[in-house]
Order: C-alpha cells, then sequence, then structure tokens
C-alpha cells in the first residue's frame, strides 16, 4: 500500500484567486513609496535589535565593603571588622577555649572566623540573618599567604 499525498493544485489555485481578489500586488505597484518606507523602517529596527543585543550592557560594579561579619568560636556570636583581616582574628571574648569534658583547655589562638552572612529580607533585622558558613585558616597557610605579598 503506497501513500496518497493530497493534490496542492487545488489549494495553490485558492491561494492564487485569494491575492488577485485583494489585489496586493496592484496596490504596491501604485504606492512604491510606501512600500520603500515599511521596508527601510523594518531594517532600521532589526539594526537597532541586533547591535543593541551584540554590544551588551557595562557590568555590574562590586562594592567593596570596608567591614564584614565575623563570628566568636566562643561565645557564638557575630561581630564586625575590618573585611582586609585574614582570619582567624583576635576576638571580643579573647583566645580561642576548648571545651573537654575534664573542663575548659586553653588554645591561646585567635577566636575570631570569618560568616558569611545572609539574609532571606530585603531590609533584614537581627532575626531574619543566619550564617552560611564560616571560614578560617591555618596558621602556615597565613604565613605563605603573607610571604607572597
Amino acid at each position: 500500500m503506497f501513500l496518497k499525498f493530497p493534490d496542492f493544485q487545488y489549494f495553490r489555485y485558492e491561494l492564487k484567486e485569494r491575492l488577485e481578489r485583494l489585489a496586493i500586488r496592484k496596490w504596491i505597484n501604485q504606492n512604491p513609496k510606501i512600500i520603500i518606507g515599511i521596508t527601510v523602517v523594518s531594517v532600521f529596527v532589526l539594526l537597532t535589535i541586533v547591535i543593541g543585543l551584540l554590544s551588551g550592557g557595562k557590568a555590574p560594579k562590586i562594592k567593596d565593603y570596608k567591614k564584614a561579619w565575623f563570628y566568636d568560636l566562643n561565645t557564638g556570636k557575630l561581630f564586625i571588622a575590618k573585611s582586609d583581616q585574614i582570619p582567624p582574628i583576635d576576638a571580643p571574648s579573647g583566645p580561642l577555649r576548648i571545651e573537654s569534658p575534664s573542663g575548659p583547655l586553653r588554645n591561646g589562638g585567635p577566636a575570631g572566623a570569618k560568616a558569611y552572612v545572609f539574609s532571606y529580607a530585603d531590609e533584614p533585622n537581627e532575626s531574619n540573618r543566619f550564617i552560611g558558613f564560616l571560614e578560617t585558616t591555618v596558621p602556615r597557610a597565613i604565613m605563605e599567604r603573607l610571604e607572597s605579598i
């Protein structure tokens, strides 16, 4: 059984008849200035869109903050300090204290870790903030970083 394709002669005839009834070709021949104007405007709009898409915009400026959030490992509270400091930094509660079952031990290192604080509100207050993660550095890495500067 072979597939039988429809006869497109009928569709072509219908399309030709409708175009002749509308007399579009005759109207185009009688009004060339309007057609040229429409063409120029269309090309101008198309070029404007293409240039706008290809040119792109300026990259947004990132604000450089002078202060940053830090987390006191002894008290579990946030505090603000200069953002250019490399964690761990000195915390308001003093040196780092590690608790053990036999009692508090003194580690002696700085107790401030950099905190990445986020909020789910446009105008955050203390109850809308939460700590995403903490950042600190081992002493050897701090020395290597300072030597490379």
